[in-house]
């Protein structure tokens, strides 16, 4: 009887939106006619005969003050019938996306039925039905007598998916179980999500397991956003949710928001969900030597309302001081940085490095028992020219990155191999190589929390003694985020 009421509904409700798509098409109908009609009309009234006019301009200009008028009428008529046709094709693409749910809803359903049919045990429910009931959940209204049924049946098998991998759909489910008055079952999931997450002071909260967005079903943003939803709506979670707000400001830091799907569902995360960040200016006073700096200065900031403020200074009491204050005086988040710039002879240049870091070795390739090999180039080494000598570049990030850029500084005696200019895949990533007389360039559009491994490789191409230079990089559009690595002296003979 249940299996029956079930796709009853189903058919049921389908009629109905299929019924609603043709009405509102033959609406959108009518009113692509009328338009028709009006811009016929509005061409008439502009039309006015010239040697008409030159006869009769008294009689002809007081007949064009009512034709405007009445094309102006037709003008506005028509800009709202163009309004209303956009809103009606809208609904109908919403309908045709529940006509689509119910379509695949229908087939798995049958699908369920055969199987059950031929001995095979159903557990959980598919993604369709899950977004089916988190619809039911968050609408707040009552389930008709009639789908009791069937929403009854498929609300038993959600907490079947407590083992499930996928963040979302746990986050859903708790969603759905929450609304339904499983409370006990809502927090044995919203557990679950919490046992997932890791925490740093700076980043906040995060699913460190979910950080490669091109793992198939990850969706790393939409997983964060939708687990904040969860905890929000179910309630107990607030710190918890304003420490997972910290980690999507923290990906905008050396990110983009990859999509606009994204992004609205970042801002959604950020604005609607727990503290309102826009109620925050965002007061911080810092103080360096006699210099004050405050970010609700509108005066003083560099972009008005942003709370972004930028300030160089090369004064010898500002230079030739040894303790910067910061002082955040209201909730809330904020960060910065602090750079000097300073000129100092290549060779004393140690190597640097935090949450981006880089290093750079040299190899000289010897034959050794037959057996071409690579040995490291060393204060000690002497190099012949046509010597083959490979750069070893090794990178570190801590976090993803967007638009990070690599530039690996060639010493004088050293001619690449292959000069050509070009896109490269290598050791699992994609980036762009720029060869430059003194220098060869890497440009990524984007780089995983990882470490990766770059070579290339030049000859020796005149005696005498030199620096193989430094290896800098730095994400683009967070410079703060930077690294370089050590300079070293070869000697050619």
């Amino acid at each position: 009887m249940e299996k029956k009421m079930i796709e009853k509904y189903l058919i049921e409700r389908k009629d109905i939106v299929s019924k609603q798509i043709e009405k509102i098409n033959l609406k959108i109908e009518h009113n692509s006619n009328v338009l028709e009609e009006n811009t016929k009309k509005i061409k008439e009234l502009e039309y006015i005969d010239d040697e008409a006019a030159n006869i009769f301009s008294v009689k002809v200009r007081k007949e064009e003050f009512y034709k405007q008028k009445e094309a102006s009428s037709l003008k506005e008529q028509s800009n709202s019938i163009k309004e209303q046709n956009t809103l009606l094709k809208d609904n109908v693409k919403e309908l045709k996306k529940e006509l689509n749910k119910i379509n695949k809803a229908l087939e798995e359903y049958k699908n369920i039925l055969k199987a059950q049919k031929e001995g095979v045990k159903f557990t959980g429910v598919s993604g369709s039905i899950l977004q089916y009931l988190y619809i039911v959940a968050i609408s707040g209204g009552q389930v008709p007598a009639a789908n009791k049924a069937a929403y009854a049946y498929y609300l038993s098998k959600v907490k079947e998916l407590l083992p499930a991998a996928s963040m979302n759909t746990k986050a859903i489910a708790a969603i759905v179980l929450d609304k339904a008055g499983q409370k006990k079952e809502a927090q044995e999931f919203v557990a679950s999500l919490k046992e997932h997450l890791t925490k740093t002071d700076e980043q906040g909260m995060f699913f460190a397991f979910n950080e490669n967005p091109y793992a198939w079903g990850g969706m790393r943003m939409q997983a964060h956003v939708d687990v904040m939803e969860a905890l929000e709506l179910i309630g107990g979670n607030s710190e918890t949710v304003e420490e997972m707000k910290l980690w999507l400001l923290k990906q905008k830091q050396t990110q983009q928001w990859d999509s606009p799907v994204t992004t609205a569902d970042a801002v959604y995360a950020l604005l609607m969900k727990g503290t309102n960040l826009l109620d925050n200016q965002g007061d911080v006073r810092i103080v360096i030597a006699n210099e004050v700096l405050e970010t609700v200065s509108p005066s003083k900031t560099t972009v008005p309302g942003l709370g972004y403020i930028k300030r160089s200074f090369t004064q010898k009491n500002v230079m030739d001081a040894r303790k910067i204050e910061v002082e955040k005086r209201n909730p809330g988040i904020a960060w910065g940085a602090v750079y000097a710039e300073y000129e100092s002879p290549i060779k004393d240049v140690k190597q640097q490095g935090g949450e981006l870091n880089v290093q750079k070795q040299l190899y000289v390739e010897r034959t050794v028992n037959g057996t071409p090999r690579l040995q490291p180039v060393t204060a000690k080494t002497v190099l012949q020219v046509g010597d083959k000598v490979v750069s070893r570049l090794s990178i570190r990030v801590d976090r993803a990155m967007d638009f990070v850029q690599l530039k690996d500084q060639r010493g004088a005696c050293f001619e690449p191999i292959g000069s050509v200019s070009g896109y490269r895949w290598n050791n699992g990533i994609g980036y762009y190589v720029d060869i430059k007389d003194a220098s060869t360039n890497f440009f990524f559009d984007h780089l995983g929390k990882g470490v990766y491994v770059l070579e290339y490789s030049y000859r020796v191409s005149r005696a005498g003694t030199y620096e193989t230079g430094l290896a800098t990089m730095q994400c683009a559009y967070a410079p703060e985020y930077a690294s370089h690595s050590a300079s070293m002296t070869v000697e050619v003979k």
